[in-house]
């Protein structure tokens, strides 16, 4: 079983061994799929202070998301942040 977030985890994705999970705790976690071990908490220090809503991975970056006019761009090598993207105005819906 997971244990580590401390609200309720709203998307996941998956690549090679690791499971990537993001939460309305305002945290993107990521775990060994083999011993279900938390082996790092992303969250202020990569500007993840949103609730995560989506989760996409691509290559060596992870790009995420929440209802806020806030995206985040993380490497996933040594998990820092490359870029924040805003908007001026918050996304209402997409058409």
């Amino acid at each position: 079983m997971l244990r580590g977030h401390s609200d309720a985890v709203n998307c996941i994705a998956c690549k090679e061994s690791k499971l990537f999970s993001g939460s309305v705790d305002r945290s993107i976690r990521v775990w060994d799929v083999e011993s279900l071990e938390c082996l790092i908490e992303l969250g202020p220090s990569v500007n993840i202070n949103f609730s995560v809503q989506h989760i996409c991975l691509h290559e060596n970056v992870l790009v995420s998301c929440g209802f806020t006019n806030r995206v985040v761009v993380i490497e996933t090598h040594h998990y820092t942040l490359v870029k924040t993207l805003e908007q001026q105005e918050k996304f209402n819906r997409v058409r």
